[in-house]
């Protein structure tokens, strides 16, 4: 008979350790409070106590992080009906529904519920084939409509067979609120960056032709200033004293002066409204060009130009002219007085798809510690002018997301470099100068 109880106790004591191996807590403990295990008290009943103490700590802890957690746990069989849901999740809450309402329906089935998307075939197809998901939206529609999140994946019996899906849920009605009302905000700042543009382009092209308006309103009476000293000074050639007639030159200059004070506004003007229409310009052509138009002057000694050949960039040809026109026509200017003046045009393309331009004078050259200055609208000094000319050019540098930088050493020359980007880039901080 001991025998016997011995072999009962020991195949009792297997069975436990399988029913905790399987997690049936309550079930081992169950079987320990049992005959023949009761006729031991000191050792299974001891056992059992502590099955029940794990149980309850256990127990406890899911419970804990249950009403910690944001999420909620659900569960389908294999036809993906609700077999199981917390009963405070957010499926159930903001629809205001029973638990009854839900168990045994399909997600589909549940009028309350749609997919953000419109579709729950991609639902579908993943529990036809077993298959995990992440991150399925859901709106649930009730007196507070929510946004929730879905996990799942498949779950198995012990046989190995498909007994459906679970997995957890979130609400994530605050995250989706933010991101509706980013994508609102985004759109009205769209708005108003396209109203405001669109206002900005009328009030330039309404500058634009006042100014050009107001140019050839000013040049007739300019024109005819000059023409009423030529036409007094034939006239009246043979009587004229020498003070007349410097007063006369000095009415011509005054007017020609005029003229190209103004052309240059208006080359200012248009630097920074003309729209840019990019395209191929080879500048090294453009450049002889200008050259070939540039106004013939007093010099010591003829130009001469070294104009690399070959120089390509990506950008508006009216601008470009007008850089040009005003860059060269300033080396020509100030080299009159050199014995051998020569002006430079070079140009590479670097690592970083950059277009660096080097226009170069051996002419009067300049204090370059007010280089900043030159590029200022009626900054005049017996070098430059009145200033016009530099700001329009540092305009469309400006306007095409390029640098400009001027280096110049007083009796030596002066160099002009600008970077062109091969392709959109952000806009240049203005100018610098070397020492």
């Amino acid at each position: 008979r001991k025998g016997n109880l011995m072999a009962l106790r020991e195949l009792a004591l297997r069975r436990t350790a399988d029913q905790l191996r399987r997690g049936a807590w309550t079930e081992a403990a169950d079987d320990l409070r049992q005959p023949p295990m009761s006729t031991v008290p000191s050792a299974f009943g001891e056992l059992a106590a502590q099955v029940e103490g794990v149980m309850g700590e256990t127990e406890r802890r899911w419970k804990a992080r249950a009403e910690l957690s944001a999420d909620w746990y659900w569960e389908t069989d294999e036809q993906g009906r609700i077999a199981n849901l917390t009963a405070d999740s957010t499926l159930l809450q903001s629809a205001g529904r029973p638990l009854a309402d839900v168990l045994g329906k399909r997600l589909d089935e549940l009028g309350f519920v749609q997919p953000n998307d419109g579709h729950w075939s991609p639902l579908a197809d993943r529990m036809t084939r077993q298959e995990r998901f992440h991150n399925l939206e859901l709106t649930v529609q009730g007196p507070t409509p929510r946004w929730v999140s879905l996990n799942g994946r498949p779950r198995w019996r012990k046989d190995g067979s498909f007994a459906g899906h679970e997995g957890l849920g979130r609400d994530i009605t605050l995250r989706k609120m933010s991101e509706q009302m980013l994508v609102k905000h985004n759109r009205e700042l769209q708005l108003a960056v396209a109203s405001r543009t669109r206002e900005l382009e009328m009030s330039n092209r309404d500058l634009d032709n006042f100014a050009q308006q107001l140019a050839n309103e000013l040049r007739t009476p300019i024109g005819q200033v000059q023409a009423m000293a030529d036409l007094l000074g034939t006239r009246m050639a043979d009587h004229l004293q020498a003070d007349d007639a410097a007063i006369l030159d000095l009415q011509r200059r005054a007017a020609a002066d005029m003229r190209v004070a103004l052309d240059a506004l208006l080359d200012l003007a248009r630097s920074s409204t003309e729209g840019i229409e990019r395209q191929e310009v080879n500048l090294s052509r453009l450049a002889e060009a200008v050259i070939a138009e540039l106004p013939a002057i007093d010099r010591v000694a003829p130009v001469l130009w070294d104009i690399q050949p070959g120089l390509t960039a990506w950008a508006s040809a009216t601008q470009m002219r007008i850089v040009l026109q005003q860059l060269l026509g300033n080396a020509a200017k100030f080299t009159r007085r050199a014995e051998r003046p020569v002006v430079s045009f070079t140009g590479a393309h670097d690592t970083e798809g950059l277009l660096t331009l080097k226009l170069s004078d051996n002419g009067v050259g300049f204090d370059d510690s007010r280089a900043e200055r030159l590029f200022q609208p009626f900054f005049t000094t017996k070098f430059t002018g009145r200033g016009l000319g530099l700001a329009a050019v540092l305009g469309i540098v400006r306007r095409h997301k390029g640098a400009l930088r001027v280096s110049s050493v007083p009796g030596e020359g002066t160099t002009f470099t600008i970077w062109l980007p091969l392709a959109d880039a952000p806009a240049s901080e203005g100018t610098t100068a070397d020492a």
